[in-house]
């Protein structure tokens, strides 16, 4: 007799309901909860810890197990009757397999099977092994239902051996004995039905073995391996009693993290263990694979709103501990950053320096004295230091000099910066910190940066004036901003630019109310932070009323680490609360959407005893003929219908190498598809691609065809020939080329030439913003003298950049790039630039590609989540039409 299973039952309805609480796909709740390793240790962690495990049976169950769980056992034989399979069936070790070559990829196999009932399975592999090889492979499964176009696949690694990570291995199975392995997935929530389950290979570390997979099993048992059921077929289905004496490790499961609409009040307990976790897989105590893996995967820390592996974040953690110990109460701090000070006279200015803090320096090449300046309202008569970082570029460093001003302009101090002989025995272009002492007075001081001689390399990265005699910025990092009282909440001027995990309000930055102009089929933008002066760990749960539209969204800003810019807001989770840990700030990302019929009017947000009120107006309609833009990434959405709603709703329009149905593609509004990097231009291949192309309901001008990325002057020869050789067999397909960055006349030159067989023209942007490089027939192709382009485009490639502070302003500068120069449309490099067979969307630090980009990311539950630079395409795309209305 089954228990019934209410709670899972209801949850099971619709994977949507699990996707409140955003987490990255690597160690999500589900994953690390559902595991093996991991639900082992929760096990042992609640039979170590009484009190918890007292306190977590009397929370509600959110998974029950039935008195009989089922299993499915696939074998090689329902891989090798259906009519895709790519694979081979054969004898191995006694055993017949499914198997596929070794190497990379080696095609795929499928089979449709039932889902004998609603819940959570875990799917285990159990292949051959051969020591000291690998046969990495993904088991994938979706829905059955051959209409559909995309489903919500959800997918597990089997064998994987990452291919060229650059640090933090990842362990593997390489090193077993010879022999069969099971290996299991995480628990997956499956429902009763029809699914196609699909195996393939992956691109991996060598050596290489074939793929010989001698069964498939689905189970709901959560203990131990799978067993046989009695029977006979290609698909085997049974039911039999859940592996375990214990009945409290029952209880425990019904309890253990998972994503769950109904698990809040589990989460603190759950915390609580994950940080246990953690641990012992950084510190190798937890034995296997599966564990060892779990140390270099990305997670969500929502107490301290990081992305990272577990070392990652327990070292960012102590850093900031001893920084925010070093912050006394009762001293003044103040941060500057160079590009920040006022620059009258304009021998200043700011400049891109990607390792500065802030990416951005400010920098002096002029000549005759020029200066720029900060003030600053100090609280109290005393000893300041102040705090100079700046690079030195050894041997050729201009002479400047940093002084600090009274009310009346008269020198308190002065440092001169380029002969410094306690400084200049540095590496070349290292940023380094050196003080200035001054005796100041409570008011206004001018804190200045001058240069009276021309020359090179006069740059400033930031200040820090404080009047702690034992603070350090080499020793403790860059400061926190001083603590006040209590809950502090603002919003910020400038959402695009980001935030800081210790930032404090800036000036004039409160609670005021606010006005936001908006269309229908728009959204705005905001951002409203939070910093906790408190002891303890602050929750904020924003409560949205009086929004009879349901207009306003609210996420959470969470950082991810990047090489050149460290610790940066990127992602937006959707989550249940946001948590500020003492001496930190958290962001709440607010989107506003105008959506269809909505009206004007008054919406509060409640913030934990703080109510920012909203005030929505309702914008005049953009004329009907208003222009849509061409927005183009260099990617596709991936695969899972959140992600192709995504791109509709931001705008992104045209996509690469992803071909389906014109119907599919006209739901989502793409309006262009580019072939990539295609130099077949042979008759048969020609026509075969048009075909391709035609039977999914697409004319010739609705793609492009691109022979090769970024032709030159090296270049240009052989794809003007693939050019010629296309328009002599068809006069109709479209060609599509984006010349990369622009060098010397000989590269314009070339690209003139190109340009007079492309239909869609996409040059770096210093192709256009240099109007050709002097070469003139360049420049009168670029501005469409003569022979017209059906669409000239722009781009530029920020790559691993795009986690820096000023990323999002890249993007919007586009927009008026584009509008100046009359361009069709908007490109960017690139919405996501991962090569998943190989290595982790997530993995910033240690991918495979180490310019890899990622702009929108997979989540929990088949969720794409966003992050800024993704809403600045939003806010580009409605800044360019607002612009293009004006002109009509």
């Amino acid at each position: 007799m089954k228990k019934t299973a209410i709670a899972a039952l209801a949850l099971a309805a619709s994977a949507s309901l699990f996707a409140i609480e955003d987490e990255t796909d690597e160690m999500n709740w589900d994953l690390i909860g559902g595991s093996v390793s991991g639900f082992e240790h929760f096990r042992k962690y609640c039979e170590e810890n009484p009190a918890f495990r007292k306190k977590l049976l009397k929370l509600p169950e959110l998974d029950p197990i039935d008195d009989l769980v089922e299993t499915v056992w696939i074998t090689p034989q329902a891989f090798a009757e259906d009519p895709e399979n790519q694979w081979g069936m054969y004898g191995v070790q006694n055993e017949m397999v499914i198997g596929g070559m070794s190497g990379h990829w080696c095609g795929y196999t499928a089979a449709k099977i039932d889902i004998p009932a609603d819940g959570y399975y875990r799917v285990w592999t159990r292949r051959w092994h051969n020591q000291g090889q690998c046969g990495a492979f993904q088991v994938s499964i979706s829905d059955a239902d051959p209409d559909k176009v995309v489903h919500d696949t959800w997918s597990a690694r089997y064998d994987f051996a990452e291919l060229a990570r650059w640090r933090n291995f990842l362990p593997n199975y390489k090193d077993y004995p010879s022999g069969w392995l099971w290996e299991s997935s995480g628990a997956v929530l499956l429902k009763k039905g029809r699914v196609r389950i699909q195996m393939n290979g992956m691109v991996h570390d060598g050596p290489y073995d074939a793929r010989n997979i001698s069964a498939v099993v689905l189970t709901r048992d959560p203990f131990g391996e799978p067993v046989r059921p009695e029977g006979e077929g290609a698909v085997i289905y049974g039911e039999a009693k859940p592996r375990s004496d214990d009945p409290t490790a029952l209880k425990l499961w019904a309890r253990r993290p998972m994503i769950s609409d109904e698990a809040s009040r589990h989460r603190p307990l759950w915390r609580e263990w994950r940080r246990a976790f953690f641990k012992d897989c950084r510190d190798g105590k937890i034995a296997g694979v599966e564990a060892g893996r779990f140390a270099g995967m990305a997670y969500f820390d929502e107490e301290h709103n990081l992305i990272g592996t577990p070392a990652m974040i327990d070292e960012e953690i102590a850093k900031d501990a001893a920084l925010l110990a070093a912050t006394k109460a009762d001293r003044f701090y103040a941060k500057v950053e160079g590009e920040d000070f006022a620059c009258p006279n304009g021998g200043w200015g700011g400049e891109r320096n990607f390792d500065a803090s802030g990416n951005e320096v400010l920098a002096s090449y002029a000549g005759g004295e020029v200066e720029a300046h900060v003030d600053l309202e100090l609280p109290e008569d005393g000893e300041y230091t102040v705090w100079i970082r700046y690079p030195e570029y050894k041997g050729s460093l201009a002479n400047f000099a940093f002084r600090v001003l009274d009310a009346d302009g008269g020198v308190l101090a002065e440092r001169g910066i380029s002969d410094d002989p306690d400084f200049n025995a540095s590496c070349e272009g290292e940023k380094q910190w050196v003080p200035l002492k001054a005796s100041l007075k409570a008011g206004i001081a001018r804190f200045q940066v001058y240069s009276n001689n021309g020359g090179p390399n006069r740059k400033l990265d930031a200040i820090i004036v404080t009047n702690d005699a034992d603070y350090s910025p080499s020793e403790f990092g860059m400061v926190a901003q001083p603590p006040a009282k209590g809950i502090q909440i603002w919003r910020k001027s400038d959402p695009w630019t980001g935030f800081g995990r210790f930032d404090a309000p800036a000036k004039g930055e409160n609670l005021d109310r606010f006005g936001v102009d908006l269309r229908e089929g728009e959204a705005a933008t905001l951002l409203l932070l939070v910093r906790n002066n408190t002891k303890k760990l602050a929750e904020i749960v924003p409560e949205i009323k009086n929004d009879r539209y349901d207009l306003v969204q609210w996420r959470v800003g969470a950082f991810s680490y990047a090489f050149a810019s460290g610790w940066q807001q990127c992602q937006l989770l959707q989550r249940d609360a946001l948590l500020v840990s003492p001496g930190e700030t958290g962001g709440i990302w607010l989107t506003i959407r105008g959506k269809t019929g909505f009206e004007g009017g008054e919406i509060d947000i409640d913030l934990g005893g703080a109510t920012f009120r909203l005030d929505v107006a309702k914008a005049a309609p953009l004329p009907a003929t208003t222009p849509v833009p061409i927005v183009f990434g260099w990617s596709a959405p991936l695969g899972n219908i959140s992600s192709w709603e995504f791109y509709r709703d931001i705008g992104l329009n045209a996509i690469n190498d992803t071909l389906l149905p014109k119907s599919f593609q006209d739901e989502y509004g793409i309006k262009l598809n580019i072939h990539l990097n295609d130099g077949d231009v042979s008759p048969e291949h020609i026509a075969a691609l048009r075909k391709q192309h035609e039977d999914l309901g697409f004319g010739t001008k609705d793609w492009a065809w691109s022979f090769m990325d970024e032709p030159g002057e090296s270049t240009a020869d052989y794809w003007i020939d693939c050019a010629k050789k296309l328009r002599e067999v068809d006069k109709d397909i479209r060609i599509w080329v984006n010349p990369g960055e622009l060098y010397g006349g000989g590269a314009a030159a070339a690209c003139a030439r190109i340009a007079e067989y492309a239909n869609i023209y996409c040059p770096y942007a210093n192709h256009i913003w240099s109007q050709g490089a002097g070469n003139e027939d360049y420049r009168k192709a670029l501005n469409r003298e003569g022979p017209k382009f059906d669409l000239l485009l722009s781009y530029t490639t920020p790559c691993f950049m795009e986690k820096s502070p000023h990323s999002a302003y890249e993007i919007l500068g586009l927009v008026d790039f584009s509008i100046r120069n009359k361009l069709d449309g908007i490109v960017f490099f690139a919405m996501s630039h991962c090569f998943p067979h190989v290595s982790s969307y997530w993995d910033d630090w240690n991918n495979y590609v180490p310019d890899q980009c990622m702009n929108v990311y997979p989540g929990a539950r088949y969720r794409t989540i966003s992050t800024r630079n993704a809403e600045a395409v939003r806010e580009a795309v409605q800044r360019w039409r607002a612009a293009k209305a004006k002109e009509l």
